[in-house]
């Protein structure tokens, strides 16, 4: 026989919550910067740090917060692609965010952003001549495009 108290307990504790809990998370700018060229990789190095905080982070999000999922609203890497040192554009920038997205214990939807489709070149500022090619990517790299 159980009390009237532990019947409460167990609808309270088998009742689904009353609102949905998402942590939203933007402007990570993860990127690998092997063979890119250095006057890019010293204008951009400030942001290195975070393909490896980030994983830490995702699994952080998981055992202290109650979120369902994690939304990222753009720019989740710095750029589609980089020149290089030989002067060839690197990419490979997508596919470093896809494998962090790969290990997370939630679920990662993501919105694109400015950097997420463009590229830089070493003597000049980002273009967006490559969004068709990084859309590609991006749909091919993570399920939530698919």
């Amino acid at each position: 026989m159980i009390s009237a108290a532990g019947a409460a307990a167990a609808r309270t504790a088998a009742a689904p919550r009353p609102y949905l809990e998402v942590t939203h998370l933007t402007d990570t700018h993860v990127m690998r910067l092997d063979g890119v060229d250095e006057r890019l990789v010293k204008r951009r190095q400030h942001y290195e740090h975070t393909r490896q905080a980030l994983p830490a982070l995702l699994r952080q999000f998981k055992t202290t917060h109650r979120s369902e999922f994690v939304l990222h609203t753009g720019d989740a890497i710095d750029a589609f692609a980089f020149e290089g040192v030989d002067g060839e554009m690197k990419y490979g920038q997508v596919e470093a965010f896809a494998e962090i997205v790969r290990g997370s214990p939630l679920p990662v939807y993501a919105a694109l952003g400015n950097h997420d489709i463009a590229q830089y070149a070493a003597t000049g500022g980002a273009d967006q001549s490559c969004q068709g090619q990084a859309e590609a990517s991006w749909i091919r790299s993570l399920p939530c495009f698919a």
